[in-house]
């Protein structure tokens, strides 16, 4: 197999506009490209069919990788986005080629389907794609170009340099729907405007074969979506479109990079059902409903990302930052989390049941604000091995935890080191930092300083066999209550700042130890039986 296309050639990472407050972006839309098209040359082929002899337009790494290269505007597409493109693409469609689209606007009325290719390409200089409306589509797919099924995928497929205008009323189309078995790159698409139709959203991008390789990056569509119920499709998506699906066909390794997905009514980018590997690095992604970021399958990876989550939508139920499910091992990294709605039921980072094998969220901020009951990140009861480490959570909200971990009190496991929590949330519903009902969870190195509601506590355990060590919490109300068995607690400080005791253990806490503590204000003892002291400094 070839090396990735051979065109992984490094780019700049454009600016990227935020939405305004109706989803529209704000100022003109981005114009791709700089090479002028005059540079091409044509020639005619015995078929009548006009060809460029790979233009200079077309970056040479790009044109060497394809036998034939299509200049569409001679070919007789029209660059005035005024008459549909369709036809003359259907014309000039042949495998082993490149279309190459010149500074123009080109108007698509139906999707434009290529499969079974074996290296297929699309390069826009300064182009632009025009989609019918929802009532102007001819064929009733929604769709511009889908090249590959899962069922009979072209080999290599390449798209690059293209600007996609939503701004007209009740547009919004699935762009680009790819399928390819060995290599696949989508790299500098915009989507500008809303998607407004209500129809599947701009993306779609799987690898078919196990050992294939793909490259989403830098797709824009900070515009987002609306709501089905808001379009005139009304009733024919569930919620309305996804700005990115990798779904469950996808079986090869698929990295998304740089990409910017605005508010889209059910997800972000999704790619919870793969077989395949995935790995979204970098890149921003704001305000959509149900998750920005949604991963699975096997050995998934999200470094180096920013979620903010600063608007929401009458119709919203829950904005998750990141989710993860179904896979046997997952790493969050270096990402920067914020969400700031009163929507309840929004998480920073949800693990769902079905992580086997080993989670990690590895220097990563979350921050949650505004008014409402939301936790950072909550740990599923069925997750076998979860593990936070150099994390900082700032909490600003009613209420909530930094970290709820549940378990099933079968093999439980879970570390948090070297965390920091902070912040002054109230005390609503939940009024801990960390809400632990997780057999075997060691907490070495956490750092909780939260003011806010008065029944603000650090700690609450309700499970068996856990570890604080070398832990400074100091909270409002008592930092740490214990119900849990087995608790060895060392080397830790615990303060309260309105005078409650350090440390309570209730009457169904068992066998926990205290060995050298610093615990201000004394320790109050309900009734734990088997309670073991030693060296502790009680004040």
């Amino acid at each position: 197999m070839r090396e990735l296309f051979g065109i992984l050639a490094p780019g700049c990472e454009g600016a990227t506009g935020r939405s305004d407050g109706s989803g529209r972006t704000v100022g003109r839309r981005r114009v791709l490209g700089s090479v002028a098209a005059a540079a091409t040359v044509g020639s005619t082929l015995a078929t009548g069919r006009a060809r460029a002899a790979k233009p200079n337009a077309v970056p040479k790494r790009l044109a060497d990788t394809f036998g034939t290269v299509v200049n569409v505007a001679e070919a007789g597409a029209d660059r005035d986005g005024k008459r549909s493109i369709n036809g003359v693409l259907e014309e000039v469609r042949a495998d082993d080629t490149l279309l190459y689209f010149p500074s123009g606007e080109y108007y698509m009325d139906r999707q434009f389907r290529f499969t079974g290719f074996e290296n297929v390409g699309l390069y826009g200089d300064d182009a632009t794609l025009i989609p019918a409306n929802y009532h102007d589509n001819a064929d009733g797919k929604h769709k511009l170009f889908r090249l590959g099924t899962h069922y009979a995928p072209g080999e290599r497929a390449v798209v690059e340099n293209f600007t996609v205008d939503f701004r007209a009323d009740d547009t919004g189309v699935r762009a680009f729907e790819i399928a390819a078995s060995d290599e696949l790159v989508v790299r500098d698409v915009d989507i500008v405007g809303r998607h407004d139709s209500g129809m599947w959203g701009p993306g779609r991008f799987v690898i078919t074969d196990p050992d294939g390789e793909g490259l989403v990056e830098r797709f824009r569509a900070p515009g987002g979506g609306e709501w089905s119920v808001n379009t005139p499709s009304d009733g024919t998506l569930w919620r309305g479109p996804t700005g990115i699906i990798c779904n469950d066909y996808n079986r090869g390794s698929m990295k998304f990079r740089r990409c910017h997905l605005g508010g889209f009514p059910d997800n972000g980018l999704y790619a919870g059902d793969t077989e395949g590997p995935v790995t979204v690095e970098s890149g921003y992604y704001e305000n959509s409903n149900g998750n920005n970021v949604r991963v699975g399958g096997p050995h998934p990876v999200v470094r180096w990302v920013t979620v903010v989550v600063d608007e929401t939508t009458p119709e919203a139920n829950a904005h998750r930052g990141i989710r993860l499910q179904n896979t046997d091992s997952a790493t969050v990294e270096g990402c920067d989390i914020t969400i700031a709605v009163p929507v309840e039921g929004s998480t920073g980072v949800k693990v769902m049941d079905g992580c086997t094998g080993h989670t990690l969220i590895r220097d990563t901020r979350i921050e949650m604000r505004g008014d409402g009951f939301n936790n950072a990140v909550e740990v599923s009861p069925n997750v076998e091995r979860f593990k936070a480490i150099g994390t900082t959570v700032v909490q600003d909200t009613d209420g909530g935890s930094a970290f709820v971990l549940e378990g099933n009190g079968d093999d439980d496991w879970g570390r948090i080191v070297d965390c920091d929590i902070r912040g002054t949330p109230g005390h609503r519903y939940n009024r801990s930092a960390i809400y632990n009902t997780r057999n075997n969870v060691e907490f070495r190195g956490v750092r909780v300083d939260q003011g806010g509601g008065r029944k603000r506590r650090a700690l609450e355990n309700f499970a068996s066999d856990c570890l604080l060590y070398e832990c400074d919490f100091q909270t409002c109300q008592y930092p740490v209550i214990d119900d849990g068995t087995g608790t060895w607690v060392s080397y830790n400080r615990f303060e309260s700042t309105d005078d409650h005791a350090g440390y309570f253990l209730t009457d169904d806490s068992e066998d926990v130890y205290l060995k050298a503590n610093h615990i201000a204000n004394g320790i109050r003892d309900d009734g734990c039986e088997g309670l073991r002291k030693a060296g502790n400094t009680v004040e």
